[in-house]
């Protein structure tokens, strides 16, 4: 189990060989749990779920699902579980459609999911079931449950070299299914002799840069976050000069008032939800005058099924 480390470390971690990385409080997400309404029925004239079109996805969430009922013209919101969720759209007395939010902190497992009065819990109960069906599920399953508890059994620690964020974010592209190459890989526990794309943030980024159209990647600036995807790999520059300093994969992407929130899970400092607003806020404030921090993006095409 890993301590993160408050941000007063930072400028150590920057002037270590290899990339550092920054500490950020990771977020729980969700919502406070809405009151009951169970004594309400059917057909009193009272909000009321009484279908998913599905009962089941995967852990990455994005799919549209439409819940039926009656009364539900006046519905605010649709938790799943605790997690709120996306594009909620009322479409009459009867039906709605919701994009399913991802799993919470992506767990297997199944959740109620409860149509909102303001906030007070509609009639009815549904279940969805959330399961590892694509890609994506499968390199965020395995990113938030060794964010904090590192694998190092198989894949070492590189911390002791100066960080172990780019050694992270390769074992989730590994996950993910991606195949070791003569350009990218590592013998596992003895991470010191991969090659330096696997685990050197420079190297890193130039390997996606130069191997994007082999890779079918897309690089993308700060300008494009609502471009970004859960999953995509995100490369930081701190002080806006120099070589890049850390990576980090795309933990949310939520639309909140217009505005497009991004998180990172990643190592060195050890964060599952670190939000990237918040990283431009701190490091911008204590970066010299007219320096500012720099960051791009390798969007990863659509995971399989």
């Amino acid at each position: 189990m890993r301590t993160r480390l408050p941000a007063l470390v930072l400028s150590g971690l920057l002037a270590a060989t290899l990339a550092g990385c920054a500490a950020s409080e990771p977020s729980t997400g969700g919502s406070a749990a809405p009151s009951s309404n169970t004594s309400a029925d059917a057909g009193t004239g009272k909000p009321a779920l009484t279908k998913l079109s599905s009962t089941e996805g995967g852990l990455s969430g994005g799919t549209t699902l439409t819940l039926t009922g009656e009364n539900l013209k006046g519905v605010t919101n649709v938790h799943f579980g605790t997690v709120d969720a996306g594009d909620i759209t009322v479409k009459n007395d009867t039906t709605i459609e919701v994009t399913v939010p991802s799993s919470f902190n992506y767990v297997v497992g199944k959740v109620p999911v409860t149509a909102l009065v303001g906030q007070t819990a509609a009639a009815g109960s549904a279940e969805y079931s959330y399961e590892v069906k694509t890609d994506v599920d499968r390199q965020m399953a395995y990113l938030f449950k060794h964010w904090n508890n590192y694998n190092t059994a198989q894949w070492g620690d590189m911390n002791a070299g100066g960080g172990d964020c780019a050694n992270f974010t390769s074992q989730g592209l590994i996950a993910r299914g991606w195949k070791q190459n003569p350009q990218w890989n590592s013998p596992g526990v003895n991470v010191a002799s991969s090659t330096e794309s696997w685990r050197f943030v420079p190297t890193m980024d130039k390997w996606l840069t130069n191997d994007a159209s082999t890779l079918g990647l897309t690089k993308l600036t700060l300008a494009d976050r609502d471009k970004l995807k859960v999953g995509d790999i995100g490369v930081f520059l701190w002080t806006g000069e120099g070589r890049p300093d850390h990576v980090m994969t795309v933990s949310s992407v939520k639309k909140v008032n217009g505005h497009t929130e991004v998180a990172f899970v990643s190592h060195n400092l050890d964060g599952d939800y670190r939000d990237l607003d918040q990283l431009i806020k701190d490091k911008n404030a204590a970066n010299k005058p007219g320096q500012e921090m720099q960051a791009w993006f390798y969007s990863i095409p659509d995971a399989k099924a």
